[in-house]
């Protein structure tokens, strides 16, 4: 059966909040959209309390100023100010010194007088995202999606045998969809038999501002201030280490999370049992082709080591809708081939650097003790000291090697 009561020229997949931003870009494109956002999970409305936050760096703070979800939060996005880093172990020993610190325990010290990311609840962002999809009655369809044909119209069928013809198919739907194989897409998996424990900690001292994140021998393990007394928690380790930390107790957590990243951050201790995260990078060298975009977690897959992926996502939406709004003025539909094109070449080079940035590092700094880790802290070193640096640090507030219209504050006209 095929659906004839409206020719849609987009359709939107996916249910994430990538996905929650994309539609809300598709609505400014002034496209006739149908989302198609998945049937929700059984029980997936009884979940706990989700402290779970995302690092917006500064271009995306303009972004989600620009499409007015920054008003609607319910609580303001905390600003970093200070990105400290270092590849060694902690050292209790000089953990009072603070300024000693800076220079010996973390090679790598950013620091500006305007905020370089914020950090915002995941379910804040959400509710403030979902206020605004309320209020453009951008109504997503719960249905699930089992075949895509590429022939013809490019039928989208529903899972009750309804068809969809669309101009423009937009998937936004994970990294684990199986849509991306059935549109034609190659994903490289990049699996480092990995595990993250994501939670929020309380600490004895202020946050002040600052992001930490140490590279231990198992992966790198980084906190965000997200307000005055707490961090944000993303602690990569292994598979096997992954066991034996969930198998803990709170106090016993405690201890073995101060005693790895020490005391720089004050005492720091579990608000509740983190969750837990199996990590699996993934690259997809292209992503669009045939009336068909990639978007999101769909399109790539980051280690969490540089809080990035929200932000890929972002620009993704973006620069879609730059896109969109290019070909809208020259009179061209969201079937032109130029719309898959200019994403492509727009999105390409940011991805791959990306890609292989997070890769690198945390292959190259999360390693056992040894000679390869001490010529790679001398590395560290040497980069903390140099133009690089600065370099590093202007890539992280985003807007550098993509740079969509909504980057700079100000919706497409």
């Amino acid at each position: 059966m095929i659906d004839t009561h409206s020719q849609h020229q987009v359709i939107l997949t996916g249910n994430g909040l990538t996905a929650q931003i994309m539609a809300l870009c598709l609505y400014h494109a002034g496209c006739n959209v149908l989302w198609l956002a998945g049937k929700p999970m059984a029980g997936q409305e009884k979940t706990a309390p989700d402290n779970r936050t995302t690092t917006i760096h500064q271009a995306g703070m303009k972004m989600l100023d620009a499409l007015g979800i920054t008003p609607l939060l319910a609580s303001p996005a905390w600003p970093i100010n200070r990105i400290l880093v270092s590849d060694r172990p902690a050292d209790d020993r000089i953990s009072g010194q603070k300024k000693d610190v800076y220079k010996t325990d973390w090679p790598m010290d950013w620091h500006h007088d305007q905020p370089m990311a914020h950090v915002v609840l995941n379910h804040d962002l959400q509710q403030a995202c979902n206020i605004l999809i309320d209020r453009y009655q951008i109504h997503p369809k719960q249905v699930n999606i089992t075949t895509i044909n590429k022939t013809g119209r490019r039928l989208v069928i529903d899972s009750d045998g309804t068809e969809y013809p669309f101009d423009l198919l937009v998937i936004c739907a994970g990294g684990r969809t199986k849509l991306i194989g059935q549109a034609g897409f190659r994903k490289i998996s990049q699996k480092a038999g990995q595990t993250a424990l994501v939670g929020m900690l309380a600490s004895s001292t202020p946050t002040e501002h600052t992001a930490y994140q140490r590279f231990l021998a198992e992966g790198p393990l980084a906190l965000m201030a997200m307000d005055d007394r707490h961090f944000s928690l993303v602690w990569t380790v292994s598979d096997q280490s992954a066991d034996r930390l969930m198998a803990l107790d709170l106090p016993e957590l405690d201890s073995e999370l101060n005693r790895q990243f020490g005391e720089q951050a004050g005492q720091l201790r579990f608000c509740a049992p983190p969750l837990r995260w199996p990590l699996s990078p993934h690259y997809v060298r292209k992503i669009a082709k045939d009336g068909i975009v990639l978007a999101g977690d769909s399109a790539h897959g980051l280690h969490p080591l540089a809080g990035m992926g929200l932000n890929l996502g972002l620009a993704d939406a973006a620069c879609l809708l730059d896109c969109l709004m290019q070909a809208r003025k020259r009179g061209l539909t969201p079937a032109h081939i130029s719309i898959c094109d200019r994403y492509q070449a727009q999105r390409q080079a940011e991805i791959l650097a990306l890609s292989a940035t997070t890769q690198l590092l945390n292959r190259w700094f999360s390693r056992p003790e040894g000679l390869v880790r001490m010529v790679g802290g001398v590395g560290m070193s040497l980069v903390g000291r140099s133009v690089i640096m600065g370099q590093l640090k202007q890539l992280a507030m985003g807007g550098r090697l993509s740079r969509p219209q909504l980057f700079s504050g100000k919706l497409p006209q």
